[in-house]
């Protein structure tokens, strides 16, 4: 009998005039649409005189708006509601994976020359049969399985292949791989490691070895003239002048800083003997002659006091009125770890009030100074002290005159008094 099926909607199938005896759910029927599909009859129905199967592919075979240009009844469905002839197909598409299948393992196929009878197939027999098949192509080729894509592109020895694209290549010789890597044109030895390090989410560890006493070593370049080597924008070592900047990326000597250093103790050392440059420990301000010394061998300290270096130079008059003014103190540090016991000093407020010049602020701001901590240039106080010693000296020698002539003008008197 002669049908004809046509497309209705996306679970029906529409055929002219009443046919529906000889058709029930559970039916296996196949359908042509540019592909031969399966589909189990749900349901039957007679609307407007023809005939509607509601069917369902099982989830692997769906109706599309198209012709039916062959269809044809199999079998009875079977389990389960799904076709038999592609109820394992069913079941698989629903299965967990397997990566690596073993040659005993089987796949469900339907013969196309058995009327579409369900048989397995090995993967063993599998894996031949494409050898068999894709082998001679390759072999016609001069190809080999691995080197297929490389061999029809590289032309010459060390050439690489680089992605250029999702699924496209292009072949690079080594000296475009160098540039694109930003190796410049140094030859490639076997003793030549070339490190590029990306960014990575919570930091990375440089180790230089793994035996007991080896060293990381960095150089800027191995070109025989030396470059710097940066650490973040605002830290550099001149490796040509043995340099160290910090807050500096052009240090003028060993160790530049344009910030503050702090140590809990500090050392200076020079082998040679017999000059302040050797042996002393030199703090001065860039660009200005005020220098401090502190030599390590006779363990004292000077500061610069070279008349060609002063000006506007002046004899201190008068001291001893204002030393005496003067409120020498002993006290104690609120944190010890500015010293424990007593000290003897001033206190920079009081001495404001007679030697501005001799106190500065530093501007350090600490809770104790919140407008400035203050400070005593004691080393200011000796010429105005040596000043009042040499008044009190003159002073004295004057009473000493005074009490000479006193003395001789008494006994001269006394003299007088015995002989009357």
């Amino acid at each position: 009998m002669t049908e004809a099926w046509a497309y209705y909607n996306a679970n029906t199938i529409e055929i002219i005039g009443d046919v529906s005896a000889y058709y029930w759910p559970n039916q296996l029927v196949s359908i042509t649409q540019t592909m031969q599909k399966f589909f189990v009859v749900m349901g039957v129905a007679v609307i407007g005189g023809n005939t509607h199967l509601t069917v369902s592919g099982g989830g692997i075979y769906a109706l599309a708006n198209a012709p039916i240009t062959a269809h044809a009844v199999t079998a009875n469905a079977g389990i389960s509601g799904l076709p038999s002839g592609f109820i394992e197909q069913g079941l698989a598409y629903g299965a967990a994976s397997k990566d690596t299948p073993a040659d005993g393992d089987r796949i469900s196929l339907w013969d196309s020359a058995a009327n579409f009878v369900q048989k397995g197939l090995t993967w063993a027999k599998l894996k031949s049969t494409l050898k068999a098949y894709f082998d001679p192509i390759y072999a016609a080729g001069d190809h080999t399985h691995s080197a297929y894509v490389a061999h029809s592109l590289a032309t010459a020895a060390n050439d690489f292949l680089v992605a250029s694209g999702s699924g496209a290549f292009v072949k690079k010789t080594l000296a475009e791989v160098k540039t694109i890597l930003g190796l410049g044109t140094a030859a490639y030895t076997a003793s030549t490691i070339y490190a590029l390090l990306a960014g990575r989410s919570g930091g990375q560890t440089i180790n230089g070895g793994t035996g007991a006493s080896e060293a990381l070593v960095f150089h800027a370049t191995s070109h025989a003239t030396a470059g710097k080597i940066y650490f973040g924008g605002a830290a550099v070592f001149d490796e040509a002048n043995t340099r160290l900047g910090i807050g500096t990326t052009s240090p003028a000597v060993s160790i530049h800083t344009n910030g503050q250093i702090r140590s809990n103790s500090f050392q200076c050392h020079d082998g040679t003997s017999g000059t302040n440059y050797g042996n002393a420990f030199n703090i001065y301000w860039t660009g200005s002659s005020a220098q401090l010394w502190i030599d390590v061998t006779s363990f004292t300290l000077s500061l610069s006091s070279d008349a060609r270096v002063k000006k506007n130079v002046a004899t201190i008059l008068s001291a001893l009125d204002k030393i005496c003014l003067v409120n020498p103190i002993s006290f104690e540090w609120k944190n010890e770890a500015d010293g424990v016991g007593a000290k003897y000093g001033f206190t920079a407020q009081e001495l404001a009030l007679i030697y501005p010049e001799l106190v500065r602020n530093t501007g350090m701001i600490t809770a104790d100074a919140p407008d400035g901590l203050l400070q005593v240039d004691y080393v200011g106080f000796i010429a105005p002290i040596v000043r009042a010693i040499q008044e009190l000296s003159s002073e004295l020698a004057e009473s000493k005159n005074e009490i000479a002539d006193l003395t001789a003008r008494l006994e001269k008197l006394e003299g007088k008094v015995a002989t009357t």
